[in-house]
C-alpha cells in the first residue's frame, strides 16, 4: 500500500523565504510589544514620581499651624535666655571698666603725690551731686595749688542701665588711702544681675557684692 508518510517533504526556496518573512514579522511584533510595555512602565513610573513630588510641594494648614506653635514655644524659651546673656556680658564689661578706672585713680594719686578725685560725670570739668552715675565717671587730680587736672573719664553707660555710687567724691590721697565707697551696676535697672566695685578705706579696689539694687 502506498503511504503518504513515505512521501518526502520537499522544501523549495519560495517556501523558505515565506517562513523567513513570517519569523521576521514575529520578531518585529515581539520587539514592538516589549518596547510598548517598557515605555508604558516608564511613563507610569514618571507619573508616580511626579505625583509624589507634587504632594510634597506645600504644607497643609494643620502642618503650618503646628510649625508656628513650635516656633513660638522655642522663641519664648530662647529670647529671655539671650537677653539675660547679653545683660550679663554688658554688666561684666562695664564693671571691669569701673574697676580699672578706680585702680587707675589710686595709682595716679600715689605716682603724683597728690589727691585724686573720682565722681559722677556731669561734664568734662564738673561732677554730679547725686548717687546717679549712669552718665559716666570723671577722674581728676587736685594739685597743691588747688588746680584741677583732668586725668580720665568714662563718657557714659548704656541708657537702659542704672549705675549707683556715692553722692560725694571718692578720693585717693598721696599715700593711696581713700574715702571709700561702692559703685553698683544694674543692667536694665534690675538687681538680679547687678555687680559692684568696692573701694575700702585703705584704698583697695575690689569687686564687691552681687545682686544689690540701684
Amino acid at each position: 500500500m502506498f503511504k503518504l508518510n513515505n512521501i518526502p517533504h520537499v522544501k523549495t526556496a519560495k517556501h523558505d523565504k515565506i517562513l523567513t518573512l513570517k519569523k521576521n514579522d514575529l520578531y518585529a511584533e515581539i520587539l514592538n510589544f516589549l518596547a510598548y510595555n517598557a515605555s508604558r512602565h516608564e511613563l507610569e513610573g514618571t507619573e508616580r514620581i511626579a505625583h509624589m513630588l507634587n504632594k510634597k510641594q506645600g504644607f497643609t494648614l494643620v502642618e503650618l499651624m503646628i510649625t508656628i506653635v513650635v516656633a513660638g514655644i522655642l522663641l519664648s524659651i530662647a529670647v529671655p535666655s539671650l537677653v539675660s546673656m547679653y545683660e550679663q556680658t554688658r554688666v561684666n564689661s562695664n564693671v571691669e571698666k569701673i574697676h580699672n578706672i578706680l585702680a587707675f585713680a589710686r595709682n595716679q594719686a600715689v605716682s603724683y603725690g597728690s589727691r585724686v578725685n573720682v565722681c559722677s560725670l556731669a561734664s568734662q570739668t564738673s561732677c554730679g551731686s547725686t548717687t546717679d552715675w549712669q552718665k559716666g565717671i570723671r577722674v581728676y587730680l587736685t594739685d597743691a595749688g588747688g588746680t584741677n587736672k583732668e586725668l580720665r573719664a568714662i563718657d557714659g553707660f548704656n541708657t537702659n542701665d542704672k549705675v549707683k555710687g556715692p553722692a560725694a567724691l571718692i578720693t585717693f590721697s598721696s599715700e593711696g588711702l581713700s574715702s571709700g565707697g561702692d559703685i553698683i551696676y544694674c543692667p536694665n535697672g534690675k538687681a538680679t544681675n547687678s555687680k559692684s566695685v568696692k573701694v575700702s578705706a585703705s584704698g583697695l579696689v575690689s569687686y564687691g557684692a552681687e545682686g544689690n539694687s540701684c
